[in-house]
C-alpha cells in the first residue's frame, strides 16, 4: 500500500480526473487516509473536489487497503467558488474552478468503491441538511478562501471523533491568505482540545484530542 504517484496519475487520467495538488501533498493525503481508515465505523469527507484528483487518491487508498466500511462524502458546488471576501486579498474570484464535467467526476469517483458518495451543493445549507448527524475520522478541506474554510471547520470539528484528523490543503500557500486567516481565527476556539501542525508540504494538520 505504498504511495505510487506515477501509477496513481496514470489511473487518474484514465478516469478523466485531475488535480492541482502536488505529489508530496497527495502522499500525505494517502498516508492519513490509511491511518484513519482503521476507524471503520466513522465517515470521511472531502470539501472542494474540483476535478476529483485528490478524492481519487483517498478512494484508492481505501480500496487498496481493503477498507470497505467508511462512507466517503465528496462535497463541492461543481460550479466554481460560490463566494470570496476581502480577506482573500483578491487572489480568487466567484466561479473560479468551475471548468469541470460534473457528471464525469461523479461517475468516476462513485465507481471506485461502493461507499463513495458525491454531493453537489454548498456545505451550508445543502450538505448540512442532508447529513446532519454523521461522525468523521478524517476530513480533507481544499476550498482556498476564508468563508469556505471557516464554515468547514465550524461544521466538522464538533463531528470529529476523538483522534479525528482534519487536513487543510491551502493555509500556507501564498495564493490562499484567506485560508490561513480562517485557520488562525478558528484555532483559539479549540486550543484546549486540539493539536495542530504546519506540515513541510504547506498543508495544515488539525487533530481532535478531546
Amino acid at each position: 500500500m505504498l504511495f505510487d504517484h506515477a501509477n496513481l496519475k496514470t489511473k487518474m487520467a484514465e478516469l478523466g480526473l485531475a488535480t492541482l495538488v502536488g505529489g508530496s501533498r497527495l502522499s500525505m493525503l494517502w498516508s492519513i487516509t490509511i491511518l484513519q481508515g482503521a476507524n471503520r465505523s466513522y465517515n470521511m469527507a472531502e470539501i472542494g473536489v474540483y476535478r476529483g484528483g485528490s478524492a481519487f487518491v483517498i478512494s484508492e487508498a481505501l480500496k487498496q487497503a481493503k477498507i470497505i466500511e467508511p462512507t466517503f462524502y465528496m462535497v463541492d458546488t461543481f460550479t466554481g467558488m460560490p463566494f470570496v471576501s476581502e480577506k482573500d486579498e483578491g487572489f480568487h474570484h466567484v466561479g473560479e474552478f468551475g471548468d469541470l464535467d460534473y457528471n464525469k467526476v461523479k461517475f468516476s469517483l462513485e465507481g471506485i468503491r461502493e461507499n463513495n458518495k458525491v454531493f453537489k451543493g454548498l456545505l451550508k445549507p445543502d450538505f448540512i441538511n442532508h447529513a446532519p448527524d454523521l461522525k468523521y475520522s478524517f476530513v480533507h478541506i481544499d476550498v482556498d478562501v476564508y468563508q469556505s474554510v471557516i464554515e468547514c471547520l465550524e461544521y466538522f470539528w464538533p463531528r470529529m471523533m476523538i483522534g479525528g484528523m482534519i487536513l487543510l490543503d491551502d493555509p500556507h500557500m501564498s495564493s490562499c491568505p484567506g485560508a490561513l486567516k480562517a485557520l488562525n481565527d478558528f484555532l483559539p476556539l479549540v486550543k484546549d482540545g486540539s493539536v495542530s501542525f504546519k506540515l513541510p508540504t504547506r498543508q495544515a494538520f488539525l487533530m481532535r484530542i478531546k
